[in-house]
């Protein structure tokens, strides 16, 4: 069957070249300024950043699985690629500090479902809610959270367990 393709396929190994002696580059790369709620787009998703950044111009190279986040020729940190459209990845740990700041744009905060980093805190703030007003209850949510920030996650996760576990405020 190839032996009628046999004069094509060595007039076009005459006319191939060399592959290149550098690797391709295996990423993308783009400017972006940090906002002021500390998120990014990316190829039409949304991440969070850590809130020091904001207002500085980062690169960020958009690699297969990852992006990687550059400033000055430092590399500040690594995020997980999402993959698709309209998504987001917003760790509260970014944010926090800002919403303390404001406890009034909690509940209508854009991405509020990110701000559950497990079951036993969106518990917690449904019994806050329950047994205070509004405001006071997220307030002591958002204090929760940011105890999460700087105590850990799993400490604070385990005494809320402790805590529901045992039907205690």
């Amino acid at each position: 069957r190839n032996d009628s393709r046999i004069v094509r396929f060595r007039e076009e190994c005459q006319k191939l070249e060399a592959l290149p002696s550098t690797q391709l580059p295996v990423s993308t790369s783009f400017t972006v300024t940090v906002r002021s709620d500390s998120l990014i787009r990316i190829k039409r998703n949304t991440y969070s950043v850590s809130s020091k950044y904001i207002g500085l111009r980062l690169e960020v190279k958009v690699h297969e699985d990852q992006l990687e986040l550059w400033h000055g020729g430092n590399l500040l940190e690594c995020l997980p690629r999402m993959i698709g459209q309209g998504k987001a990845a917003i760790d509260f740990r970014h944010v926090i500090d800002s919403l303390r700041r404001k406890p009034g744009a909690f509940r209508n905060y854009k991405y509020v479902e990110h701000m559950y980093p497990t079951t036993r805190f969106r518990m917690a703030f449904d019994q806050l809610q329950h047994r205070h007003a509004e405001r006071p209850a997220i307030k002591a949510y958002l204090d929760l959270l940011y105890l999460a920030k700087h105590i850990g996650l799993d400490q604070v996760d385990g005494a809320l367990r402790q805590l529901l576990s045992n039907h205690q405020p």
